[in-house]
């Protein structure tokens, strides 16, 4: 006992000796000496001027040194003054820990940093004369053959053994201002603080980060917060990240966004040698407002696992999630994404899918104002899945299922060489009733046929012109091959079925050589073709329409021809049209248009239109006129039919630079047939046509039967939609009229037969009487 007694005196009093000479030593020491040391030696290394206020120095129990109001000059033509100022630094050991060969460091302190980094408008940092000046030293120390080796002496390899204790880090108050002439911008780090609990090794280290960056090209305040849980493993070169929690508060003003929310949450694990890394589960929150920001209000949450080799050069985002909420109403994304060659040529693989959503609601929350719809159930869910395949020359959308109300749309896209894009699809639609998603006014029209009165003031279309403005270049610089196929579409109530239309675009020859569709209860095929490649823009259109229902197909036309009058055309048709032209309006196409057009309908009907009763019309006027006997029946009791049944009705014609000229029309029918001849400038909507009318009576005996048999000339001229329909007087009349002498001729000559009789008759009358006296 008394061993250990005198033991521990021995040890106090050392301890006390200890101190006293600490004491003296601290109290005897010229700090400014080693101020001026410090001063000289960054001065050689650095060629800056560094400035020390106050030196404190400690000895018991924590060995350690204060230093106050530090600063390090700025590069000339920098400005601040300073490129870094401290307010204090502080560090301490503990000392009776270096008596055990323990390194115990109570919290490090650095309050009042400020550090000024910038680029002037040479694009020269205040930070490289720095390193010119180090690697000039280095570079004199190898020639000197004084550089330092790597392999570690035995005195170094008991330093890495002993255990080292960090308390932690405190950074209080710091400034870090980033000045950039080349592009105006600043940024600055505002009242950043970080604060770190006790370092040991191999154990967690937590860490907290907070402070406020401010932006001045956004005039933006961001505050910022990190915390997470620190841990490395320096031999096996593992870092971990546990419970990384990452908040972003803004609003950026400028961008027309109050307030913006930012959470991340997650964790990491990474194998630095392998250069492996891992998110097993990361949460990214997102919430935003302000009138930039449709809807004035979004919520948005990612959630996703994230796989990084960088030695293989792949990365997997794997259950990906996206759930966006817009005023309420919300839209999923999901899928998994894999990603290959990330340095050398990166590809991607993946799939993703939006779950189905109301696109209607969505529009309305994003203060989107969608146009009125024929159907209230239009718009109502959509829902979209894809592969996708992408690297740094194409992108390839693969199985794409977009699901639109009743609708189904699946195929493939793809586009190559991003330069000049290179466009390939192949897309398949199973239904769709367009009507639905018409304006209210669009379907009425087409429901009822709406009726287009046409101009009647007789002016000419032909002096105002419009012109066409093509996007040539952007025509030019299409490259795109495309298949697209529906199997039922429904548009302006009209069905249309096994539609095919084929899209080939390249170097500013856009052809569509493939339409076809069963429609109008017929089936149609067309080629259109536009051509670019020369000054003057050329178009191509040919037509084939078989056992086509007429009365869908010609009915609208006629009808829009002729204004209220409803003149309708039912029947089996086939129609053919080869037409081209060239120009930059539409007057210079319809002048320049050229081709050829043909109709042939077998048995039809026409309505609105009673061609013999036109013609029996005309005679009858001018019977009354020539106060000439009409059949009493007929004045009574005809009135024209609202329907006339046709035998045959054709037509084709030669269109040449604008005027169409038809010269074989045929309308038969049992009672009449008409047959016409002429040209209409389709510039000047000028007509000149002429048409026969050859009424067939059932009967002869009459003078009003036999003028209807003579064969009626009809011409048919005007301008616009003011044109006249009249019958050729003067060349009917010459006609009427040689069969007005002919039937003067049979009276006169019936009436001598009958004089001729009748005196006969006196005659013998006479005689018989007179024999009649001599025989008594």
């Amino acid at each position: 006992m008394k061993f250990i007694k005198v033991s521990l005196l021995i040890v106090v009093g050392l301890i006390v000796v200890v101190l006293l000479v600490g004491g003296i030593f601290l109290a005897s020491l010229n700090t400014g000496k080693y101020e001026a040391i410090a001063a000289k030696q960054v001065k050689q290394r650095t060629g800056r001027d560094l400035s020390i206020g106050e030196i404190k120095l400690s000895f018991f129990p924590w060995l350690g040194i204060e230093l106050q109001q530090l600063s390090l000059s700025n590069a000339t033509g920098f400005k601040p003054q300073y490129m870094v100022k401290i307010d204090s630094l502080d560090v301490h050991l503990q000392l009776m820990a270096l008596l055990m060969q323990e390194i115990r460091v109570d919290t490090i302190r650095v309050h009042g940093l400020q550090l000024a980094l910038g680029r002037n408008k040479k694009a020269e940092t205040n930070w490289d004369d720095i390193l010119q000046k180090l690697q000039s030293k280095e570079a004199q120390t190898k020639v000197r053959g004084l550089a330092v080796e790597d392999k570690k002496t035995p005195e170094e390899q008991a330093v890495s053994a002993v255990s080292i204790l960090v308390n932690g880090v405190e950074l209080k108050n710091a400034e870090i201002r980033w000045q950039d002439d080349t592009t105006a911008q600043t940024i600055s780090l505002r009242q950043v603080n970080l604060i770190t609990g006790a370092y040991q090794a191999e154990k967690p280290l937590s860490v907290s980060v907070s402070g406020n960056i401010e932006l001045s090209e956004l005039q933006s305040d961001i505050k910022m917060q990190l915390q997470t849980a620190v841990e490395f493993n320096a031999q096996t070169q593992q870092l971990t990240l546990d419970q990384l929690v990452l908040n972003i508060d803004t609003a950026l003003q400028k961008m027309g966004i109050e307030q913006a929310a930012v959470t991340l949450k997650t964790g990491l694990q990474a194998d630095l040698k392998n250069q492996i890394f891992k998110l097993p589960q990361m949460v990214l929150t997102l919430k935003a407002s302000g009138d930039a920001i449709p809807g004035n209000k979004i919520q948005a949450e990612i959630k996703t696992a994230i796989n990084l080799n960088l030695q293989q050069q792949t990365a997997d985002i794997e259950k990906l999630t996206v759930n966006a909420q817009v005023n309420s109403q919300g839209i999923k994304l999901q899928g998994d994404i894999a990603l290959k060659k990330l340095i050398d040529a990166p590809q991607i693989d993946g799939q993703l899918r939006v779950d189905e959503f109301n696109p209607a609601t969505l529009a309305k929350k994003l203060a989107i104002e969608l146009p009125p719809t024929q159907s209230k159930e239009a718009l109502k869910k959509l829902a979209i899945r894809f592969d996708v395949s992408a690297n740094e020359h194409s992108v390839q959308l693969k199985k794409i299922n977009i699901q639109l109300d009743q609708s189904s749309l699946k195929g493939i896209v793809s586009i190559s060489q991003f330069e000049q894009p290179a466009i390939r699809y192949q897309l398949k639609l199973d239904r769709i009733n367009l009507d639905n998603y018409l304006p209210p006014a669009a379907a009425s029209t087409a429901a009822g046929s709406a009726k287009v009165s046409p101009n009647r003031s007789g002016s000419v279309a032909g002096n105002v012109d419009t012109p066409i403005d093509l996007p040539v270049e952007l025509l030019r610089s299409l490259n795109i091959q495309g298949d697209f196929s529906a199997s039922n579409i429904t548009a302006y109530q009209q069905a249309i079925s096994s539609l095919n239309i084929k899209v080939q675009a390249k170097e500013g020859l856009i052809k569509l050589p493939v339409i076809s569709a069963k429609v109008l209860d017929g089936k149609i095929s067309a080629l259109v073709q536009l051509d670019v490649r020369n000054q003057l823009p050329r178009y191509k259109l040919q037509t084939k329409a078989e056992n086509v229902d007429a009365d869908k197909l010609l009915s609208p036309m006629l009808e829009k021809m002729l204004g209220e009058k409803a003149l309708r055309l039912a029947g089996i048709a086939d129609l053919t049209v080869d037409v081209n032209s060239q120009g930059r309006s539409v007057n210079q196409l319809i002048s320049n248009s050229n081709g050829q057009l043909k109709l042939n309908v077998g048995k039809a009907t026409l309505q609105g239109v009673d061609t013999e009763y036109f013609a029996q019309k005309k005679v009858f006027r001018y019977m009354e006129k020539k106060k000439l006997p009409v059949p009493e029946e007929w004045k009574r009791d005809y009135s024209p039919k609202d329907i006339t049944a046709l035998k045959m009705a054709r037509a084709s014609a030669v269109l040449r630079n604008g005027v169409l000229n038809n010269q074989d029309l045929l309308l038969h029918a049992s009672r009449f047939k008409v047959t016409g001849a002429g040209k209409i400038n389709l510039l000047t909507q000028n007509i000149d046509y002429r048409m026969i009318i050859d009424v067939n009576p059932p009967r002869t005996k009459t003078v009003f039967e036999r003028l209807l048999d003579v064969p009626m000339p009809v011409i048919i001229k005007g301008g616009g939609a003011a044109f006249k329909v009249d019958i050729d007087y003067d060349k009917w009349l010459k006609t009427i009229g040689r069969e007005l002498k002919t039937e003067a001729k049979k009276e006169i000559k019936k009436a001598e037969k009958k004089e001729i009789k009748k005196q006969k008759e006196k005659l013998k009358n006479k005689l018989k009487n007179k024999f009649k006296g001599w025989l008594k």
